[in-house]
């Protein structure tokens, strides 16, 4: 992503119509600056990656923009070289001033809404939820990891299913690890640094699930919910500079606490449900969350519909919610908030 902040724009990047395959074989590592080593970032077991066509032409818009292997950001030359770590945060001159966004978003903008929104899929249990949302007509939100859409093309489908069914696809980072202080990753195979991500990291983290997101229904997301549901200021920054809306959530199902216990069950998840219902009910609007991934959550979903009509919630999907973009402009001109 490029800013320039002096006037008049004087430069306009044609970006070449994006050729989505969607094969699962991951291509070589792309040459750091570009993307780190997929063995520096990645830990799980099966790291498979974009289609090597996208992340190639990801690698050389890069290039167009910054001449490739180019020398280290300088703060104060007016231009916010976010491929290389400049942000709101680290250099608020060249990256559109001061950061405004703190802390992700938890309501909607008008009162009454409702945001449901399903984490960590597409999962084998994504189409049978998305098939019952639509009977109700309940929209919907799922936050996809971007590698599951590349090790499966069933998965893929799945949350093309949920495209077309008219529910929002948002970004959940492409393997799920922690854009905190903590740096966890569930399902790893090798435990990572208790450190914050580095910047490199969570560059390709994000980059990667947009191009896996590109790839299935044409479209990149530029809404992101974070992994635990954590964030440092550091996180924060750049997914404000690189033109990205962050969304938490105000209503919880805890359905993760469940799993491998005799309680996941789906009267435990309406019933946790209606229990922080109690506490959340006070709230102007609201956005809830249960994952795709756990079956006898997606089962609760019909009594969990019933029981927030009844109290007169409006179902609408994050976009909505949150009076921005779902996705980032279709226009090969609209370079200003384009971060590949």
């Amino acid at each position: 992503m490029i800013f320039l902040t002096w006037q008049p724009l004087a430069v306009v990047l044609a970006l070449a119509t994006w050729q989505a395959t969607h094969g699962t074989a991951a291509p070589a590592d792309p040459t750091p600056p570009h993307f780190p080593p997929t063995s520096e970032w990645c830990y799980l077991s099966n790291c498979a990656q974009p289609p090597s066509e996208l992340i190639s032409h990801a690698v050389e818009l890069d290039r167009q923009m910054f001449g490739g292997d180019a020398a280290p950001p300088v703060c104060g030359d007016r231009i916010c070289n976010i491929q290389r770590g400049e942000t709101c945060l680290s250099c608020p001159s060249d990256c559109g001033g001061p950061c405004r966004s703190t802390q992700p978003l938890v309501q909607c903008v008008t009162p009454g809404q409702m945001g449901l929104t399903f984490d960590d899929g597409s999962s084998p249990f994504t189409t049978e939820l998305v098939r019952t949302l639509n009977r109700l007509e309940v929209p919907a939100s799922f936050f996809v990891l971007g590698v599951n859409l590349q090790r499966d093309p069933a998965l893929a489908n799945a949350t093309r299913f949920a495209y077309e069914s008219g529910h929002l696809i948002g970004s959940h980072t492409y393997t799920h690890r922690s854009m905190g202080d903590s740096g966890i990753v569930q399902f790893s195979v090798r435990p990572p640094p208790r450190a914050p991500m580095p910047f490199s990291h969570l560059r390709t983290e994000l980059l990667f699930t947009d191009l896996s997101v590109y790839s299935v229904i044409g479209r990149r997301p530029r809404i992101v919910r974070p992994p635990y549901l954590e964030f440092n200021a550091a996180s924060m920054a750049f997914l404000e500079t690189a033109g990205y809306s962050v969304v938490n959530i105000n209503l919880d199902t805890f359905d993760w606490r469940f799993n491998q216990t005799a309680e996941a069950t789906p009267q435990r998840v309406l019933a946790e449900l209606q229990t922080q219902w109690e506490t959340a009910k006070s709230q102007p609007s609201w956005i809830h969350l249960q994952h795709d991934t756990l079956g006898y959550s997606t089962a609760a979903i019909r009594e969990i519909v019933s029981f927030l009509r009844a109290r007169d919630v409006r179902f609408v999907t994050m976009d909505k919610c949150l009076g921005v973009d779902a996705y980032r402009g279709a226009s090969p001109f609209l370079f200003l908030l384009l971060h590949v």
